[in-house]
């Protein structure tokens, strides 16, 4: 393993993780369109239940999505390997951009002054991203802080089976945070196990891959939820801020990665973090909404 993979300010490495982040993000968000025609139309008795992943996975549709999203997975992991977590996860946001093009340039669909400003927020911000990402730290804090916190997380993800297990109707506002809070989990796990590849530790890497997966397939179950009671206009962009800004807010204040050395002392990197996040929130929006307007099943 190259040296800068431990500590790495080199601006080639931070552009290779970015580039694999953002090749991430073009899975994440083309399997989130594809798994939103078939959750939106299953039954609703089987949400938060093991019963509705049974059910979509028989659906080929759902099944291209979810390879589409897992395909990700190996290149977030890789752009962690290079990048620093504060700047690997705003940037899964840009693959937004291409899929508006796409479906503007292919399948005739309106682009307004909304969806362009969005655009350019997004570009705006991902620049300024690059430009101040703070330094990778391949050994994040360990502490007690730390270690509540995931487990915090882990709580606020759990939240929605709890309560529908205490005989509760879980409601789709409930099922989407419940969703992005376990995004969230996985975003700062996966980033663990990239420090442990890098420093050869196999068998803390292997179990942060396990936790990341079990946090994942909890984000995949309360997504569908969600979409099948709440349009994907309004899953996407809550899901996206929050895995975006809970997991850099952890890694900048107990992760190891310091925005102290980073121009304005972070302030640039903070305005690009909120303007890249909130012009995803838009942009998602527009592109999900759009992109799931045949209510037809693949069955």
């Amino acid at each position: 393993m190259p040296a800068a993979v431990h500590k790495l300010r080199d601006m080639d490495a931070v552009l290779i993780g970015a580039i694999a982040a953002f090749a991430a993000s073009l899975l994440y968000n083309g399997g989130l369109v594809l798994q939103a025609f078939d959750a939106r139309v299953t039954d609703a008795g089987q949400a938060l239940r093991a019963g509705l992943l049974g059910t979509l996975i028989r659906r080929r549709r759902w099944l291209a999505g979810t390879a589409l999203g897992a395909a990700g997975m190996p290149l977030q992991l890789i752009a962690l390997l290079f990048a620093p977590l504060a700047l690997v996860q705003p940037m899964l946001a840009a693959g937004l951009v291409p899929m508006l093009f796409f479906g503007w340039r292919f399948l005739d669909e309106p682009v307004g002054r909304r969806e362009i400003a969005a655009v350019a927020m997004i570009v705006l911000g991902v620049v300024a991203l690059v430009i101040s990402a703070p330094p990778r730290e391949v050994e994040p804090s360990s502490g007690a802080a730390l270690q509540i916190a995931l487990a915090i997380l882990g709580a606020a993800a759990l939240t929605p089976y709890v309560w529908r297990v205490s005989g509760h109707l879980v409601s789709g506002r409930m099922a989407t945070l419940g969703a992005g809070f376990a995004f969230a989990l996985s975003g700062f796990t996966i980033k663990l196990a990239a420090d442990g590849l890098a420093l050869h530790h196999w068998t803390a890497a292997a179990g942060w891959i396990f936790v990341t997966a079990i946090a994942v397939l909890t984000g995949l179950l309360s997504q569908m939820t969600a979409l099948q009671t709440t349009p994907a206009s309004r899953v996407a962009p809550v899901v996206f801020v929050v895995e975006t800004a809970v997991p850099v807010a952890l890694v900048t204040t107990l992760g190891g990665e310091h925005l102290g050395s980073t121009p304005g002392s972070g302030a640039l990197f903070v305005i690009a973090l909120i303007t890249v996040t909130v012009a995803a929130a838009v942009l998602s929006s527009a592109t999900v909404a759009t992109a799931t307007a045949d209510p037809t099943p693949d069955t």
